[in-house]
């Protein structure tokens, strides 16, 4: 759950809103576990951190509550929020779930057809919701894009058909391989033409 809190708002009011929630569903709110995000210019996030205070009226925020610092990824949704979070960090648990998949899977031994299943499954899940919600780094790509490579062949140094071929569809005589290449590329894309239509409104609004 997330909520935002303007300047004139109060973390204690909320709080009594969420209990009252609390009360009336049955459900249960952890407020210990709650992270505040302060938003707006450098200077106020760290005096937020500094003061654990918020607001121009200078609401005092519990000590038990925590205040995520510069470069603090905060999960929501399996989405990491945060100010100036670097995309490297957010992106090595997904590497290092995809690694383990493959390893476990490749001692199996599966086919060829196999492999592409799996890396379909495996890559393919764990990477592209990830990708549409925080973008995907060059180095994630083609990081990526190798092991998908090598699983492929099973670490064979010897590759009897490129990877380009291997992404063809299966009527082109290839194996529909998952394209980490082409789905970074729509993405960056798709990026483009929303941050382009942002300027276009927001010009015409003016």
């Amino acid at each position: 759950m997330m909520a935002y809190l303007g300047e004139n708002d109060s973390l204690q009011d909320l709080q009594k809103l969420l209990r009252f929630w609390c009360t009336a569903s049955g459900a249960r709110f952890n407020i210990p576990k709650m992270v505040v995000i302060p938003v707006g210019t450098k200077s106020y996030w760290e005096e937020v951190i500094c003061t654990h205070k918020q607001g121009c009226k200078n609401q005092v925020i519990p000590r038990n509550i925590e205040i995520a610092k510069e470069g603090e990824a905060t999960c929501l949704l399996e989405v990491f929020i945060g100010n100036k979070v670097k995309n490297t960090s957010v992106w090595t648990p997904t590497i290092e779930v995809v690694t383990r998949d493959l390893n476990r899977w490749g001692k199996g031994r599966p086919t060829m057809e196999g492999r592409r299943l799996i890396i379909n499954m495996a890559v393919g899940e764990h990477t592209q919701y990830r990708a549409r919600v925080q973008g995907m780094p060059k180095h994630v790509e083609e990081q990526l894009t190798r092991m998908v490579r090598e699983f492929m062949w099973a670490n064979s140094l010897l590759l009897p058909i490129g990877l380009g071929t291997l992404h063809l569809l299966i009527k082109e005589e290839g194996q529909k391989v998952l394209d980490i290449d082409t789905l970074a590329s729509k993405l960056r894309t798709n990026k483009k033409c929303l941050e382009q239509n942002k300027r276009m409104f927001s010009t015409s609004d003016g």
